[in-house]
């Protein structure tokens, strides 16, 4: 897969805005992707270009479907880089840029198997819109609204009992894992599930990902580093223990 890919043009300062062409890009994907949801656009983090609002995140499932999808909106970008404006697309332990069209090598600390990185040259990034997307690789500009026929009319319910409250925040998450407080020097489910969410909201742990993009459960020095970086990115105390506050910023963003 070789392509056409526009000058590397790096990041000088943290802007505050989205660009056009990242927001079309993830509209686009929005409307047209199989599987997948967005892993953020607009990160103040130099020298990443998330901190001018040129690069988006595409989360992806570290399976088989997953990567299918993935190599598959690869394709399509890598057939119009140039006019799509775009200078680097990171997945799968691999990058493509102007430097290596066909791909090579990704050497970063995070591998990219959970999500394609793409960024935008400034050309690309101010004038990129939903309509060219569309012209240049296909798919629609809005997901059509889906159509069920009506249903039968339902026999009156039988009386059912409330269901009992939650008892506490932790069940109201994910995964019906109980997100107990998490800290340093511990390991195990709770502490992978924290890795993971690090590495979605863009603050990845570094050489904490196994080589089959799986996270390793040891929260050590690089985990609570990462926990500490995104706790003062989002006003919260840095002390490196993710409580409920915590918890609730990495799942809700």
């Amino acid at each position: 897969m070789a392509a056409d890919f526009r000058p590397w043009e790096g990041a000088m300062s943290c802007t505050g805005r989205v660009t056009l062409g990242a927001k079309s890009m993830l509209a686009w994907l929005v409307a047209n992707a199989e599987l997948g949801w967005s892993g953020g656009i607009l990160n103040c983090r130099l020298p990443s270009l998330h901190s001018e609002g040129r690069a988006l995140d595409w989360m992806l499932p570290v399976t088989d479907a997953g990567k299918k999808v993935g190599y598959a909106i690869i394709r399509l970008l890598l057939g119009k880089a140039w006019e799509l404006g775009i200078q680097c697309i990171i997945y799968d332990r691999t990058i493509w840029s102007a430097r290596s069209p066909q791909g090579r090598p990704y050497t970063g600390a995070h591998p990219h198997y959970d999500h394609i990185h793409i960024e935008w040259a400034w050309v690309g990034a101010n004038n990129l819109d939903l309509a060219i997307i569309v012209s240049l690789i296909g798919g629609v500009a809005e997901k059509p609204a889906e159509t069920t026929p009506a249903p039968a009319p339902a026999p009156a319910p039988k009386p059912t009992p409330a269901p009992a409250p939650t008892t506490s925040w932790e069940e109201a998450l994910v995964n019906k894992l109980p997100l107990v407080s998490v800290k340093h020097n511990q390991r195990g489910a709770h502490v992978k599930r924290v890795q993971s969410l690090l590495a979605a909201n863009g603050f990845p742990p570094m050489r904490t990902f196994r080589a089959d993009g799986q996270p390793d459960g040891i929260f050590g020095t690089n985990s609570d580093s990462a926990v500490k970086r995104f706790q003062r990115a989002k006003s919260l105390a840095p002390d490196g223990v993710v409580g409920k506050n915590t918890w609730t910023r990495l799942i809700g963003g």
